[in-house]
């Protein structure tokens, strides 16, 4: 599935929520900041916490009390882009906009004002199809432009809906695989997941097949993981830039929905382009070896592969070969991946 080409897209996104939440302040931010400087990561985000309620949405006069120009551009100083989170139709009744404009919200059968998430007494969602549309679209751009922002992360957009945080690899590539039939690949953000906990590596490669957001406290992150993704998310952006490879997912008929007894994968092959990334996974499986067919080059054409983590060359073969004999990975250690580069040569 392809969905549009860009110049460029934020490869990896950083997120306060976990596990501050909505305890964030402007020295915390910059702080977190200056954590990630030197790991690569494209887009910070600040997360609930900034605001002074939900539908005024100007920064907390005494977490931010120099608003967030100061913290975006500090973000921006790091070699981050900034983001920042917003509800997109959700209004506290104490807020300014609520009591100027009761009628801009929904409204249940009993006449009462309604809110569509969870039970929150203080609370109304607001109708889009009102006056609140363009009150909120205006409040959206004003931020963008005062605070330089890259990304707006807007919240709380479905009603009642319930979508816990995956817990750990296995559970970030199922929800992968079962978002894929329904999702564009290159909006399937999975996120939640903690860059500084210790299975990171196999946490964030397992993010990196859809688009990794990672949360936690970027203050602790031990010496070693700094260089790790940095040159993890160097690689992943320039085969990006060279092969978009993030705009695609096939694992229909190769791979199985991952389980904790077994291996799967998937492959982000541009067919256009014809080159990309392919991810393996072996989680609790006895077996150390499997072989997986690859269906989607030119039979006659031939194909390197080369391993990102060595730069190494592992083989040259046609597209015929991959097709019928497949590619053997081996991996020693149980909960472990293995990422290939794959490219046409001429």
């Amino acid at each position: 599935m392809k969905l549009f080409e860009r110049k460029e897209i934020p490869f990896r996104f950083y997120n306060t929520w976990r596990p501050f939440y909505t305890n964030i302040n402007d020295t915390l931010v910059t702080q977190l900041a200056d954590g990630l400087e030197g790991t690569g990561t494209d887009l910070f985000i600040m997360d609930a916490g900034w605001e002074n309620n939900y539908g005024d949405w100007e920064p907390h006069h005494t977490r931010f009390p120099n608003g967030l120009k100061p913290i975006t551009d500090h973000i921006r100083k790091r070699g981050m882009k900034a983001g920042l989170w917003m509800g997109l139709a959700s209004v506290d009744k104490n807020s300014k906009l609520y009591k100027e404009h009761p009628e801009w919200a929904i409204y249940d059968k009993n006449g009462e004002p309604a809110y569509l998430h969870e039970e929150m007494k203080g609370r109304v969602t607001m109708s889009l199809a009102s006056g609140y549309y363009d009150y909120i679209l205006a409040k959206i751009k004003k931020h963008v432009r005062e605070n330089d922002l890259a990304y707006i992360k807007l919240d709380l957009t479905m009603a009642n809906y319930d979508d816990d945080a995956p817990v750990g690899p296995i559970n970030i590539r199922q929800m992968a695989f079962d978002r894929s039939r329904a999702i564009p690949t290159a909006t399937n953000l999975i996120g939640n997941q903690f860059m500084d906990s210790p299975y990171s590596k196999y946490t964030f490669l397992s993010l990196a097949s859809v688009k990794p957001i990672l949360v936690g406290d970027s203050r602790k992150l031990p010496a070693d993981l700094k260089p790790w993704y940095l040159k993890w998310n160097t690689w992943f952006k320039m085969m990006d830039k060279k092969y978009q490879f993030t705009r695609f997912s096939y694992v229909s008929d190769i791979f199985q929905r991952p389980t904790m007894s077994n291996w799967d994968g998937v492959y982000k092959f541009n067919k256009e382009k014809q080159g990309g990334v392919l991810f393996f996974f072996r989680n609790d499986s006895v077996e150390s070896e499997r072989t997986f067919a690859f269906p989607f080059g030119e039979p006659d054409s031939s194909y390197r592969l080369f391993s990102p983590e060595d730069g190494k060359v592992i083989g040259i073969f046609s597209g015929k070969e991959l097709r019928e004999k497949g590619i053997e990975i081996r991996m020693e250690k149980q909960f472990d991946a293995r990422v290939l580069g794959i490219e046409k040569v001429d």
